[in-house]
């Protein structure tokens, strides 16, 4: 304080002292008062553009106040000023990840790797990223962790995202290792308690899970809260989850990114136990907090942009790959309208892989436009590309398919957002079979409103935005049957319930498979799913998702308007 009252005056002394101006923003940051560090550092780097250490006060004060994108800008002058500041990098890369940037956040983890090859939270960051991307970047994601954990193993957040990366891709004795050793040294880290509690559970070991649990129950810490409300409903215990989480929220001690993922667990817990109106309050709450700097009209700008591109005339000239492949499955449509059910159903198929969530695609992408030296982005680099350049990506995406199940004669990608890219698909692989799954769009909107996706689903935590979106998504898929010749298939969730078995036929015949009994038997698929679905796919098909909008039909209006409202 004592240095903010002397900075404070050589500032009214000498208003256009740049260094004075930075250092002052930095000791208001360290005091909490991020408003005025951002309004001395701005004035800093007017005063003065090259100085690096005002951009970066800067961004910090912007990362304080959840300004991301900001932050991210700033950050980039930083690195444009000193492209070695390893730290800068990294800060960069966590920004852009707060925006859903990840591609480029990785980027930027990695050049801090670069320039410091020991700079263990770079590591720690960039394999939680890939973690949490996709499946198909799981196991470099587990690479990179385990970089971290070598580096430093008394690192205790490198072993923790290690397990927790271990016990998404249902490795637990191994990821149960690693907490214990946190333990060891740290025998009251609840972090660690609660994340070993979790995999436990994920295993089927409940008793265990909850004596672990237990001696920690009567404190106020999210963390145990979140894995009790877990396992509390395995033995009836729900209503003490439910007191636990709110008991921890009203503590008011909470990280913001903790505060968020207990409002959606106490939300869930609430929906379940029919308390509709208090659910939905916390799954607002848990929306407004992880809020981030998404703009509406570029996402549909975006959307204009590919369906404007795909027309009829150009799409007949652009170049292809010849490639008539029929081993790629694509699984497209929204987050939770039923896509992770289909694809257990094809992999209970003998001759079927599911992958999971891949982000392949976007990679084969990439390489197109590399191929082509496209200055452009999607679509318009299509125009660019060679013949050979989509041949060749058609045959890497293959190769690198193919090792997921070797076997296989189909192999299953279930990314939903591919539904943007089925015109870059019918050009590399006009055989593949894309499955298309439809929900009734309330129930779609609201599963997806009340679970907590990344911040590449930004759309989602605004009901207007997310009906917009959802609006204009349709729109493109109905565009897609106009024009592309691929085989496309629409499968309806609700017509699953009604009919399983006729649905199911048709889903394979379509698949141009031999008819299999196992597949009417999806839940005894013992394979892991790595999804938010992953509970609901181990049991048989229930109704209990159909038309569950109606108990939010009140609080869902401004969905219902942004669905229904005409396009513009």
């Amino acid at each position: 304080e004592e240095a903010r009252k002397l900075l404070s005056a050589v500032c009214r002394a000498e208003p256009r002292d740049a260094e004075a101006l930075c250092l002052l923003g930095a000791v208001s940051g360290q005091l909490g008062d991020y408003e005025r560090a951002l309004d001395c550092c701005r004035k800093a780097t007017l005063l003065q553009p090259d100085y690096a250490e005002a951009w970066y006060n800067l961004a910090q004060a912007c990362m304080h106040c959840n300004r991301f994108g900001e932050a991210a800008n700033a950050y980039r002058k930083v690195v444009g000023l000193a492209p070695d500041y390893a730290d800068a990098h990294f800060n960069l890369g966590f920004a852009l990840e707060q925006t859903g940037d990840y591609e480029a956040a990785a980027r930027s983890y990695r050049k801090a790797i670069d320039i410091r090859p020991d700079h263990v939270e770079a590591y720690c960051n960039l394999g939680n990223l890939l973690n949490n991307l996709a499946q198909g970047s799981r196991e470099e994601g587990i690479n990179y962790l385990r970089v971290a954990v070598r580096l430093a193993p008394r690192n205790p957040q490198a072993r923790l995202y290690l397990g927790r990366a271990l016990t998404q891709a249902g490795r637990i004795d191994e990821a149960l290792e690693h907490y214990g050793t946190i333990l060891e040294h740290a025998p009251h880290d609840t972090e660690a308690i609660a994340a070993m509690a979790v995999a436990l559970e994920k295993q089927g070991d409940f008793d265990q899970a909850l004596a672990l649990l237990s001696p920690h129950l009567d404190k106020a810490d999210g963390h145990i809260a979140n894995a009790f409300s877990l396992v509390a409903p395995h033995f009836d215990r729900a209503p003490e989850a439910i007191e636990l989480l709110d008991r921890a929220l009203r503590a008011g001690s909470l990280e913001r990114e903790d505060s968020r993922t207990l409002h959606f667990r106490l939300g869930a817990l609430l929906d379940k136990a029919g308390d509709y109106g208090r659910a939905f309050e916390h799954f607002r709450q848990a929306n407004a907090i992880k809020r981030s700097d998404y703009e509406p009209r570029e996402t549909l700008a975006q959307f204009d942009e590919i369906e404007a591109f795909f027309e009829a005339s150009r799409l007949a000239g652009l170049p292809r790959s010849g490639n008539d492949s029929t081993l790629p499955i694509f699984i497209v449509g929204m987050p939770r309208s039923g896509t992770t059910l289909v694809e257990q159903i094809l992999d209970s198929h003998p001759d079927v892989h599911g992958a999971g969530e891949l982000v392949l695609l976007e990679e084969t992408l990439r390489t197109v436009t590399a191929h082509s030296r496209s200055r452009h982005g999607y679509p318009a680099c299509l125009e660019d590309a060679s013949e050979s350049a989509l041949a060749a990506a058609a045959a890497s995406h293959l190769e690198k398919l193919r090792e997921y199940a070797p076997q296989a004669s189909r192999i299953v990608d279930k990314m939903p957002h591919n539904f943007k890219y089925l015109g870059l698909i019918e050009l590399l692989f006009p055989s593949a079979r894309v499955i298309h799954c439809r929900r009734h769009p309330m129930d779609t909107c609201l599963s997806i409103y009340t679970y907590d996706f990344n911040a590449r689903h930004g759309y989602a935590t605004e009901l207007e935005w997310l009906g917009q979106y959802y609006r204009r998504y349709l729109a493109l898929m109905e565009h897609w049957k106009q024009v592309l010749h691929i085989p496309l298939l629409d499968i309806s969730y609700e017509d699953m319930i009604e009919d399983q078995e006729g649905t199911t036929r048709r889903l394979i015949d379509f698949c141009d498979l031999p008819w299999d009994e196992r597949c009417l038997d999806f839940h005894k698929n013992r394979r892991s799913v790595n999804t938010i679905s992953y509970d609901q796919v181990r049991r048989p098909i229930y109704r209990k998702s159909v038309a569950r909008w109606r108990h939010y039909e009140t609080e869902l209006e401004p969905l219902r308007r942004a669905l229904e409202a005409d396009s513009e």
